[in-house]
């Protein structure tokens, strides 16, 4: 026997403010960019959003020794981002990405963290700008030939402190 689905579940289902929306910080040198992946300016708190096209990969998340990680592409048609890129130095900055419901945008403790990570070098062409954000635990340890060092440390080798 096939079941029908009420049309007023339907309707709130498929209402916008359900719709979850992703928002992307991304900390520059020059300034915080604030990016909405939605179909025009969006207000989170006291925030606004520009709107853009963006895809990622799903979090990439491991048990072993390997880096949480994932890949954003943004939009590239006008070639704004690639003046920004030229501009502007990704790595090592960090990008934040939250979810949060259109119904929840005046307040920010409603959003949920997706991730939090540094940008590595991003690749361009004139299509898209596609860059890899890893884990901050990325950071804690890098292996070079006889020495295990933190990027973050703020302490100089052989320093007196």
């Amino acid at each position: 026997m096939a079941r029908d689905i009420p049309s007023s579940l339907t309707a709130v289902v498929s209402a916008q403010v359900n719709q979850p929306i992703e928002l992307y910080d991304v900390y520059l040198d020059t300034g915080t960019l604030y990016f909405a992946q939605a179909e025009g300016f969006v207000t989170f708190g006291a925030q606004t959003y520009s709107p853009i096209f963006a895809q990622r990969t799903p979090v990439h998340t491991t048990t072993g020794l390997q880096v949480d990680q994932l890949t954003v592409k943004i939009d590239n048609i006008a070639l704004d981002q690639s003046r920004r890129v030229i501009a502007t130095d990704f790595v090592g900055r960090r990008l934040v990405i939250r979810k949060v419901f259109r119904e929840n945008l005046s307040s920010s403790s409603l959003a949920i963290i997706v991730f939090d990570g540094r940008m590595d070098e991003p690749t361009i062409d004139q299509q898209t700008l596609q860059v890899t954000v890893k884990s901050w635990l990325d950071a804690l340890h890098v292996n070079v030939p006889r020495r295990v060092y933190s990027t973050m440390c703020n302490y100089q080798l052989y320093d007196a402190a």
